[in-house]
């Protein structure tokens, strides 16, 4: 493991250590790509093609299935969006960047942002909803951040479906919706968004399964 961030870690030679309390061989993987890899079984058709899991937890990130085998990429970071520098808000993130999506739109930076309520993104979504001006502004915020990160994984590896996991999709149909409007706002303007069909793409993963569990099962 290495320069895990949100936890402070530099490097733990960890599956060694602990093969050597176990006497059994371990491997290691990211509770995002053991998600990723769970959610391919259990979710109809996910088996098969580019699956995309996006969670939504402490930090952001992605984990890529392609016909039900993990990418890992060359040095096994593919699908840590959460640490591409192009939100203008410009946010310090802990991997010593500014400007990083997981600075906006990670459930804990939700948490930051609108720490009137735990969880945070149900109440925000409601009083946004209900025309309150500055969680109008914060979701405005939180949106903008979501439909890039949707954007750069729809662009990067064409997923035909999206599952969106972590703590903040437990909001549910809500934040589906604003998902969603986000997204139309960006295709009015644009036939090549339109034509990529994204919301058509999204949902929502199980949360009565334990996803990470079973992807680590798996591997």
């Amino acid at each position: 493991m290495r320069n895990v961030v949100n936890l402070d870690i530099e490097q733990v030679e960890l599956a060694k250590a602990v093969t050597g309390l176990v006497e059994l061989p371990v491997r290691v993987d990211n509770d995002v790509n053991t998600a990723a890899l769970g959610a391919s079984r259990v979710i109809e058709q996910a088996d098969t093609g580019v699956c995309v899991f996006l969670n939504f937890g402490t930090g952001l990130a992605s984990g890529i299935v392609v016909d039900g085998v993990l990418y890992h990429g060359y040095s096994g970071a593919a699908g840590e969006i959460g640490h591409i520098p192009v939100d203008p808000n410009r946010f310090p993130c802990p991997c010593g960047q500014y400007g990083c999506l997981e600075t906006v739109c990670s459930g804990a930076s939700v948490g930051r942002l609108w720490p009137q309520a735990d969880p945070p993104m149900p109440d925000l979504i409601s009083r946004a909803n209900a025309g309150e001006p500055h969680a109008v502004e914060v979701l405005r915020i939180v949106l903008h951040a979501i439909g890039d990160a949707l954007q750069i994984v729809a662009h990067s590896f064409d997923p035909k479906l999206i599952a969106l996991g972590g703590g903040m999709a437990k909001t549910g149909r809500p934040l589906l919706l604003a998902i969603a409007g986000e997204l139309h706002d960006r295709e009015a303007a644009s036939p090549f968004l339109q034509g990529l069909a994204l919301t058509a793409r999204l949902q929502l993963a199980p949360s009565d399964i334990p996803l990470g569990a079973l992807g680590a099962a798996l591997l």
